[in-house]
């Protein structure tokens, strides 16, 4: 519970209760296997979303010299050795968060609002897309036998709390998990180096992309769920048909490890970002066009890896986090930074804004789960769970979901409350992701399983 009324400048607490590169899949292509899923008892054109037209123009504008009050950094976090290929594992950060104190967070929070900050200039003279008409790209997926996409069917009918099946269609960690737009599918990005989509309401029908050389860290579909795309430690995302597994294309606007991948509301852009190295390689997140692969807005406000990217479900703003502690709210068009929150050392390990675009929430190393104001930057509440891994607005704007080490907390979104807490399977709880209509949430875990459960 809220512990008494904040003063000015304080933010509340509420305490809640307390790689390395895969060998090449070469030759590998979709592959489509019988169902994975254990119940409890009882290449096409690419579709694009008609939609309201997109804020981006066609070429960014030219980027402002960087300001020379920038606030300094601050001190980084101590940090889990990096992998041979020069990225940080995603996975290995949030294990060895596991059973760490908790670090109560009190008092006033510095803020950093900086002044607009300018990216390089645009590319859009040269595609970074490798089409799949490339016979030599090597990440391309030879063609499978075709499979009718699953219809979006109601919620199964269930007590709150209940386990409605189990996904086991993944051999090592589940990074990343995504439920498609029209509520039919799921699709997990996991460290066996593959990207996997299944039926939402049974777990079966399930469809493996084998396109990717390499962990897969990142995954996420277009608003009309038509297609997929998915990043990791090859460096590359690639674009797929989720019905069949067949590859679109490649974009290759990356040097290193891709860790998050998020589209446009309106499927016209894709925003991704990357994992620092270890040779001094410049950290960027790319905004690119989903049909063609060119490069829109290179941002360079990140001075470490970037470990979750946003778009806001409104379009006007992109949030991203770093290893270094920062968090940054910044106009997609320009890659002008808007805001700026300094954590003063705490990595922040997942993010995702609120339905109605004016909030944002993250889950800290520190064990604490903050709310922020999405134009400013300024934490609104925050919640000190234990091992906390992730977190996820629920799409109807009322819960937030929050994964720790065997277990998922509810909590209230306007208040930080805690609602209801759900005992997942064993492992750390890497990923979360709800369902549209609010009712349902699966969660990805350490150990390879998907759970998917009654939540409202």
């Amino acid at each position: 519970m809220v512990q008494g009324t904040p003063q000015a400048g304080e933010v509340p607490l509420i305490h809640g209760t307390p790689s390395t590169l895969d060998d090449p899949r070469a030759g590998q292509g979709p592959s489509h296997i019988p169902p994975k899923a254990t119940m409890p008892s009882q290449t096409s054109p690419i579709h694009q979303q008609q939609s309201a037209p997109s804020s981006i123009p066609p070429k960014a504008t030219s980027p402002q010299p960087l300001p020379s009050q920038t606030p300094p950094i601050p001190p980084k976090a101590t940090s889990p050795q990096r992998t041979s290929s020069g990225g940080l594992s995603r996975r290995a950060v949030l294990t060895g968060l596991v059973g760490g104190a908790a670090v109560v967070v009190g008092g006033s929070i510095a803020l950093a609002a900086l002044s607009r900050r300018s990216p390089t200039s645009p590319v859009s003279s040269t595609s970074n897309a490798t089409p799949t008409s490339t016979a030599s790209s090597p990440t391309q997926a030879p063609t499978a036998a075709a499979t009718s996409a699953p219809s979006p069917t109601s919620p199964p009918s269930a007590a709150v709390g209940t386990t409605l099946y189990t996904y086991n269609g993944n051999s090592a960690g589940v990074n990343a998990l995504a439920w498609s737009p029209d509520g039919s599918r799921i699709a997990s990005a996991s460290s066996d180096s593959t990207a996997q989509v299944w039926n939402a309401s049974t777990g079966g029908n399930a469809v493996i992309y084998h396109g990717h050389r390499a962990k897969v860290e990142s995954v996420a579909w277009s608003p009309d769920s038509n297609r997929v795309a998915s990043g990791g430690a090859d460096t590359t995302v690639q674009i797929w048909d989720p019905s069949t597994g067949n590859h679109i294309y490649t974009y290759h606007g990356h040097s290193l490890q891709v860790n998050s991948i998020s589209w446009s509301p309106d499927g016209k852009y894709i925003v991704s970002a990357e994992q620092s190295g270890n040779q001094g390689s410049p950290v960027t997140v790319q905004v690119w066009e989903a049909a063609t692969g060119n490069t829109i807005v290179t941002y360079r406000g990140h001075t470490d890896g970037v470990y979750t990217v946003a778009w806001s479900p409104d379009g006007k703003h992109i949030a991203s986090d770093d290893f270094d502690g920062a968090v940054k709210v910044w106009d997609p068009t320009t890659g002008n930074t808007v805001a700026s929150y300094n954590g003063n050392g705490t990595w922040f390990c997942g993010l995702a804004w609120s339905p109605d675009s004016q909030r944002f929430v993250a889950a800290g190393t520190d064990s604490s789960v903050r709310v922020f104001d999405g134009s400013s930057g300024n934490v609104i509440y925050s919640v000190i769970i234990a091992g906390i891994q992730t977190s996820i607005w629920a799409p109807d704007g009322k819960l937030i979901a929050a994964g720790e080490s065997g277990q998922i907390e509810l909590l209230n979104a306007s208040s930080g409350n805690k609602v209801n807490t759900h005992h997942s399977q064993s492992g750390n709880i890497l990923a979360v992701a709800w369902s549209p209509d609010s009712k349902r949430i699966a969660s990805g875990s350490s150990n390879g399983s998907v759970q998917v459960w009654q939540a409202q």
